[in-house]
């Protein structure tokens, strides 16, 4: 697959210690994700890439053509999901593509510790796994409302020592119906398996979307990180700041949030 010129934002100076490679959703753009993160990004030295997805043919849409990372099979059933994948090609590839960003800022001179990856959705799952299979290890990685794919890939013993100390914090809304909450438990209860701490949280009412209090949060992770506390431990042990999610973020239509007054992100058929 071609891979479209990735969008860049925050501190793009070449003076930046640190980056943040953040991958959209089905369906979506890169934009709204680089929007949201700038301001945060760019008062901590911090360099935004956000890739984009190519646009192709997805099964699960009738053949019709949107951004994506890698097909969905026409039927999005449970087994589907933690056993295989219908385009192993289109996953490798995305998270070749993905690799290769990192590298660049490692060419640059960037501390592999210091570059965190993230990920809504589809675009989620590919971070992930593109983390995991990295061969140095990384800051950490940042999933919402994400699934992690074949279960079998991260069993005991799959993952180098070095994957399993990198931090990982998943979020999922609880009335999340496109990408169900319980594919990511079982995705975050697989890593733990596999020797991970991650931090789980989950947010009330909140469908296939993302809020200001989970974008918040999401900040508060990757400043633990960038602040050199490699495992934040007090994030992992789930003491975050607890508050109820507040309105979403809103949108102009390109971007990754949904407000009340546009719905879930499942009228954008955006995963």
């Amino acid at each position: 697959m071609r891979f479209p010129t990735p969008l860049y934002s925050g501190d793009c100076s070449g003076k930046h210690t640190s980056a943040l490679i953040f991958l959209h959703g089905v369906g979506d753009t890169s934009t709204g994700w680089s929007r949201k993160l700038h301001s945060f990004c760019r008062r901590n030295s911090v360099k935004v890439i956000c890739p984009l997805a190519p646009k192709q043919p997805i099964n699960l849409y009738l053949g019709s053509e949107t951004v994506a990372w890698f097909n969905l099979p026409f039927s999005w059933f449970r087994t589907n999901i933690f056993t295989k994948f219908c385009d192993e090609e289109g996953v490798n590839s995305s998270i070749n593509h993905i690799r290769s960003l990192i590298g660049n800022e490692i060419a640059n001179g960037i501390d592999p510790k210091r570059i965190i990856l993230g990920g809504f959705s589809q675009g989620g799952c590919v971070a992930l796994r593109a983390a995991l299979t990295f061969p140095k290890e990384l800051g950490g990685v940042i999933a919402i409302s994400a699934f992690l794919g074949p279960i079998k890939d991260y069993e005991d013993g799959k993952l180098l020592m070095f994957n399993r100390r990198m931090p990982v914090f998943w979020t999922h809304g609880e009335n999340d119906y496109l990408v169900p909450i319980e594919f990511g438990r079982e995705g975050a209860e697989t890593l733990e398996k596999a020797g991970m701490r991650v931090l789980w949280k989950s947010y009330p009412e909140m469908g296939h979307r993302c809020c200001r209090s989970q974008l918040d949060h999401i900040k508060q992770f990757a400043l633990q990180i960038l602040a050199g506390h490699q495992t934040p431990r007090s994030y992992l042990d789930g003491n975050l700041e607890d508050e109820t999610p507040r309105e979403d973020v809103e949108s102009d239509g390109s971007s990754f949030y949904a407000s009340r007054t546009c719905c879930d992100m499942s009228s954008w058929f955006s995963w």
